[in-house]
């Protein structure tokens, strides 16, 4: 699985802003990017994983349970990046 090493802290973000709202749009202009650009880092990650992150429907974006799993990691390592810039 080495597309992990290609992820980028704004990818994970971007990941953990949408599970939060549920809309890719909402999250693209919370972060300040564009929903084109958000809609291709999340098709570019799930094309690396091989799978799908998120349900879509009418009402929004829901994690599956490979995207559940992204999430979980992505919360310790956003907090760890965090807690590393407070303490530098």
């Amino acid at each position: 699985m080495n597309f992990t090493r290609q992820l980028k802290p704004a990818h994970l973000q971007l990941l953990l802003k949408i599970a939060e709202v549920g809309q890719l749009q909402i999250a693209a202009s919370a972060l300040a990017i564009s929903q084109p650009a958000a809609s291709r880092i999340v098709a570019d990650i799930e094309a690396r994983a091989q799978t799908t992150l998120f349900y879509r429907s009418p009402k929004g974006l829901e994690p599956t349970p490979v995207g559940e799993t992204f999430l979980r990691h992505a919360r310790v390592i956003v907090a760890e990046l965090d807690s590393l810039q407070k303490e530098v």
